[in-house]
């Protein structure tokens, strides 16, 4: 495969930030980088960047209590006009899969926080992408159980907005039972971001979010996963892990774009 990297904030150990993320992620061979929520934002437009942004992280916090969410969204405005200065067109956000409401009261009170961000988004043409996460200790984590399959996102995700749509983690797909038919009845367009990682050969009960391995060092299937995925664009290359959390944050950059590109030029 060709399809270009992009650089996610948390594979740089959340230790670059634009512009040298992008002089960094461009050395090490990727095409875009994803903004950071907390990324200083320059005083003026437009600016010049040696990569263009894919993604950005939402400033604001719509998955905590009202009070985080309210705290926050004033910040989002001016971060998608910078977002979208460098190129942006899409904003990913994972959902928990547990929650302390019932299902349904979860759903209307995120429906309603994330219809204000995609509102404020739309202004600059970048489009929400809601992530479906799947493992274990997250499902159960909370007393009720929230949406982790992929086409529930997404039609909670349309429900939102009908410019919303779902962000796909090779990670998050491989712990919710790497079903390559979810992917497939996807429909064209729904999906609007894809991150890559790699997980270690663990029972459920012992896979945590935060450690994952580098593509094509654990045991997901990439060629079922892209082989079944109705997307063409960036792949983010989102890394959590001790392995790299030792590295130098340039080097850990370098080493993550080495392994990235072996695993999809294997395929």
């Amino acid at each position: 495969m060709d399809s270009p990297l992009a650089l996610h904030p948390a594979t740089a150990n959340w230790r670059l930030a634009w512009p040298r993320a992008a002089e960094v992620a461009q050395a090490a061979g990727f095409g875009a980088v994803v903004l950071a929520r907390d990324q200083p934002i320059p005083a003026a437009l437009p600016i010049a960047s040696p990569l263009p942004a894919h993604a950005m992280l939402l400033a604001a916090e719509p998955r905590k209590d009202e009070a985080t969410f309210l705290a926050t969204l004033p910040r989002l405005r001016s971060q998608a006009a910078f977002a979208a200065a460098l190129g942006c067109t899409v904003a990913p956000l994972g959902l928990p899969p547990s929650s302390e409401l019932p299902r349904t009261e979860r759903a209307s009170v995120l429906r309603k926080r994330l219809r204000i961000c995609q509102e404020i988004l739309d202004e600059f043409g970048i489009r929400l992408a809601l992530e479906p996460v799947t493992p274990m200790h997250l499902r159960t984590q909370h007393p009720y159980a929230f949406i982790f399959r992929a086409p529930e996102m997404l039609d909670f995700a349309l429900s939102v907005s009908p410019r919303c749509g779902l962000a796909i983690d090779s990670w998050h797909w491989h712990h919710g039972g790497a079903d390559p038919r979810e992917l497939e009845e996807l429909p064209p367009g729904a999906v609007l971001d894809v991150h890559i990682s790699d997980s270690p050969d663990l029972p459920p009960e012992r896979i945590r979010d935060l450690e994952r391995a580098a593509p094509g060092e654990g045991i997901i299937d990439f060629r079922t996963f892209f082989g079944a995925l109705p997307y063409q664009g960036p792949l983010t290359l989102e890394l959590f892990g001790t392995r790299l959390n030792g590295m130098d944050a340039e080097a850990s950059v370098f080493e993550a774009a080495r392994t990235a590109r072996a695993m999809l030029t294997g395929l």
